[in-house]
């Protein structure tokens, strides 16, 4: 959990236009990084990571017949986790709501899938929305799509048809698919559903409101690779999907904007500097891998390292992809 207020990420301003070759490596900025602007409306909201919301197996798995092994180790850890941490973790963050708390979003994953029925993972994700909604005190809860999410037979319709609604009442506005833009104020936010992202609907959002103070792009798989074993896991990081990627990096670094994600498990911050603009990119999680994550450590703290691990496997396509990205980094 972790609460963002103005000033923790920085957008400047800065307006250019670029175009990328797909092998063609970004240039590190080399002027000074302009104030970001101070003016307008201040205002808090609650960011949440991944939460894989489950009990136990019996509840929401019953009709999974034969669960592989992995399977069993994630329901085991989401069960250890609903019953004990997450309910701590979301009093913690109901302890940071305050009057200026606009809204709590959550970045995929809100639940762990794996129903096989269509009825039951609709009930998985109301049960989940609810639970959360009211233990962070009734405000405005705004998840976006994340790949358990939609996971198990029948799952996708499921999600399509039960989260859209409820985010509509929350926006009170009309939302009708799992990609949808909104304006806080002189803010805008983007939620993009990375399993099926509508491009058209993201080029509409940075069109209609190029003006934002600020621009948020909430998203369940990174916008910038954030670890070399999950580079192309993101959102636009197919190989098939290379020229999308880099219209969407366009976009963000002329809206010099902010980027939320999880999907990795990991909390994980990184920037890309270039002439044209920033991105910033904070990547949160509310449940861990393994409990060697309970003892907080750093893993890395330089982008000389980004890639050393795709390097280290032989991984040369990776190491290559990663280094469009490492020189800005």
């Amino acid at each position: 959990m972790t609460l963002l207020n103005k000033g923790i990420f920085a957008a400047v301003i800065a307006a250019a236009s670029i175009a990328f070759a797909a092998s063609e490596a970004l240039k590190p900025r080399t002027s000074p990084l302009p104030a970001a602007p101070e003016t307008g409306p201040s205002y808090s909201f609650i960011v949440l990571g991944d939460t894989h919301f489950d009990a136990e197996p019996s509840v929401y798995h019953s009709e999974l017949k034969a669960p592989k092994d992995f399977q069993k180790a994630e329901f085991a850890r989401n069960y250890g986790m609903w019953t004990n941490r997450n309910p701590r973790l979301l009093a913690a963050a109901a302890k940071k709501v305050t009057p200026d708390t606009a809204f709590a979003i959550q970045l995929g994953d809100l639940v762990q899938g794996d129903c096989e029925n269509p009825v039951t993972h609709a009930k998985m994700l109301t049960d989940a929305f609810t639970t959360i909604k009211k233990a962070l005190g009734g405000i405005a809860f705004i998840p976006v799509c994340g790949n358990h999410d939609v996971r198990g037979k029948g799952a996708k319709k499921a999600y399509h048809e039960t989260m859209p609604p409820f985010i509509a009442k929350e926006l009170k506005q009309d939302v009708s698919d799992t990609t949808f833009f909104f304006m806080h104020g002189p803010d805008l936010y983007i939620f993009v559903d990375f399993n099926d992202p509508k491009p058209s609907v993201i080029r509409d959002a940075f069109k209609r409101h190029g003006d934002a103070r600020y621009t948020f792009l909430a998203t369940h798989g990174p916008a910038i690779p954030a670890r070399d074993s999950s580079a192309r896991s993101g959102l636009f990081c197919s190989v098939k999907t290379d020229a999308l990627r880099r219209e969407l990096l366009d976009l963000l670094l002329r809206h010099n904007a902010i980027v939320l994600a999880g999907h990795i498990h990991e909390i994980n911050c990184l920037r890309l500097a270039t002439e044209e603009g920033t991105v910033s990119q904070f990547v949160c999680s509310s449940v861990w891998k393994n409990p060697k994550q309970s003892v907080p450590y750093v893993f890395d703290d330089s982008p000389a390292k980004y890639g050393a691990f795709a390097a280290k496997n032989n991984d040369t396509n990776t190491v290559d992809f990663l280094n469009c990205y490492k020189p800005a980094l």
